[in-house]
Order: structure tokens, then C-alpha cells, then sequence
């Protein structure tokens, strides 16, 4: 059980580093108390508070580098603009975190849960209290099986960051970079990867089902055995790509460009194309069960007669 830090005098208030570190001292740092204390702008480098309880704490531009953060309660947390780098947030609970502007490089996220609350509501899927990473820097920030669920990650920096095993369902990756990161087994169904640059990016066996990816470039891409049913793909740029046993299964492809792509037993049935859709030579689409859309002709002008 948590136990909250007494303060010396009635009334004063956690506001310093010296006062938290004699808190560390008495109490121990997994009995550490700061829930909703003001602690923004306040230079803790380095502390070693694994397990402490920080539940919707006022941190931003708070310099956190290296701080051991392991398994500790960051739920609703103000961490905007603040300084993670190389902070171990490893089992961390981040919940409804505001990370926006952050910079989180190199930070150990492994196991973390940004997660927000998922709600069904006659049936279409929902989510509450999102963690906000937009803008954060998580370069090679180590995000293996963390939960990111219905996070908001637009324009994050996620260029060499480990995200593999990691569930990013219906989160919002729009414009963020993701060059050069693992994304082995990543979760991403109903994500927003729209106009997104995935060029050679490895994203064989991915959840990609119903997920946005509208104008996204992903030349030579490995996509082999994904999963990518109900997908919008409509204008993405898959010169090239390795589709070999994927599974497009009703995914929207007008537009799309699949000119050198292999397509060796993957499932096309009912998928949507037009004539604008752009194939492998020697693959007639009327072979895939893919569904051709052609454009309603337009009604006929209404004539009216006046007597």
C-alpha cells in the first residue's frame, strides 16, 4: 500500500527537490505519495522513484532524464514539454498522460500502459481519456509490448523506436516518423497511418485491419502474411511491396498503386477497386474476386414544364 508523505510542517507543500528526496529517505521511493502535487518545471534528474505514486501530478517541463520511473502511477500526469530522456518508465502507468512536446529519446517504455479507456457503443468502438504524445520525441524510445491503445501520437518522432509486440489500436499516428523502427508484431487495427512514408518498412504478420492508410507510401514494404481486412488504402503507393498470404479481404484499393507487387496467394475477396487502380502485369483484377466500383451516372436533369 502507497502511504502518503507527511509533511514536516502542517501545511507545506512537495515543491522542491530536497523535499522530495528527504521523502525518498523516510518513506522509501515505492511508498512515495505526490498525487496532483504542483511539481512543474522542478529539475529531478536522476531520482530513483520506481512504483511511486504520481497520479495526475502537475510535471511539465519538469527535467525527468534518467529518473527511474519503473512501474510508477502516472495516470492523467501533466508531462508536457518534459525532459524523459533516458528515463526507465518500464511498467509505468500513463493513462490519460499529457506527453504532448515531450522528449522521451532513448526512454524505456517497455511494458508501459498509454493505453486509453475503450468503450463499445451500439456497437462501434470508442475511446476515452487518450495518453497525448503529439509532438513527443520518442526517438529509439523502447516501446516493446507497451499499450498505446487510442493514443495520440501525431507527429511524434518514433524514428528507431522498438514498438514491436506494442498495441497501438485505433491510435493516431498522422505525420508522425517512423523511419528506421521495429514494428515486428505491433497491433495497429483502426490506427491512422494516412500519407504516412512506410517505404521498406517490415510489417510482415501486422494488425493493420481497418486501419487508415490513404496515401501512404509503402514501396517495397513487407506485408507478407498481414493483416489488413477492411483497410483504407485508397491512393497508397505499393510499388513494389511484398503482399505474399496477406489478407485484403474487403480493404478499400481505388487508386491504389500495385504495380510490381506480389500478390502470391493473398486474399482479395470483395476488395474495392476502380479504374484508376493500378495492377502487377500479367494480374487480371476480374481474377482476385476483387469488386470493381464504377461512378453512378449522374441523374437526369429534372425538365419542368410551366402551362
Amino acid at each position: 500500500m502507497v502511504e502518503k508523505f507527511e509533511p514536516v510542517h502542517p501545511g507545506e507543500i512537495l515543491l522542491t527537490r530536497d523535499q522530495i528526496e528527504k521523502a525518498i529517505k523516510a518513506l522509501g521511493p515505492s511508498k512515495l505519495n505526490l498525487r496532483g502535487q504542483d511539481l512543474h518545471g522542478l529539475n529531478l534528474s536522476g531520482l530513483v522513484l520506481p512504483e511511486a505514486d504520481l497520479t495526475a501530478t502537475r510535471l511539465g517541463g519538469a527535467k525527468l532524464s534518467g529518473t527511474d520511473l519503473a512501474g510508477a502511477r502516472l495516470d492523467r500526469a501533466d508531462l508536457s514539454d518534459a525532459d524523459l530522456s533516458g528515463a526507465n518508465l518500464a511498467g509505468a502507468g500513463l493513462r490519460g498522460a499529457d506527453l504532448r512536446g515531450a522528449n522521451l529519446g532513448e526512454a524505456d517504455l517497455a511494458g508501459a500502459d498509454l493505453g486509453a479507456r475503450e468503450i463499445i457503443v451500439q456497437g462501434d468502438f470508442h475511446i476515452q481519456h487518450r495518453a497525448d504524445l503529439r509532438r513527443a520525441d520518442l526517438r529509439a524510445a523502447r516501446l516493446s509490448e507497451a499499450r498505446l491503445v487510442g493514443a495520440d501520437l501525431r507527429e511524434a518522432r518514433l524514428s528507431g523506436a522498438d514498438l514491436s509486440q506494442a498495441n497501438l489500436e485505433g491510435a493516431d499516428l498522422s505525420g508522425a516518423d517512423l523511419e528506421g523502427a521495429t514494428l515486428q508484431g505491433v497491433h495497429l487495427r483502426r490506427a491512422d497511418l494516412a500519407g504516412l512514408n512506410l517505404k521498406g518498412v517490415a510489417l510482415s504478420r501486422v494488425v493493420l485491419s481497418r486501419a487508415k492508410l490513404a496515401g501512404a507510401v509503402m514501396q517495397k514494404a513487407d506485408l507478407r502474411e498481414a493483416r489488413l481486412t477492411e483497410a483504407d488504402l485508397r491512393g497508397a503507393d505499393l510499388r513494389g511491396a511484398d503482399l505474399t498470404g496477406a489478407d485484403l479481404r474487403r480493404a478499400d484499393l481505388r487508386g491504389a498503386d500495385l504495380t510490381r507487387a506480389t500478390l502470391a496467394t493473398t486474399l482479395l475477396d470483395r476488395a474495392h477497386y476502380d479504374a484508376e487502380t493500378k495492377w502487377p502485369a500479367g494480374l487480371p483484377p476480374w481474377l482476385t474476386k476483387a469488386i470493381l466500383d464504377t461512378p453512378k451516372p449522374a441523374a437526369p436533369a429534372r425538365v419542368f414544364e410551366w402551362w
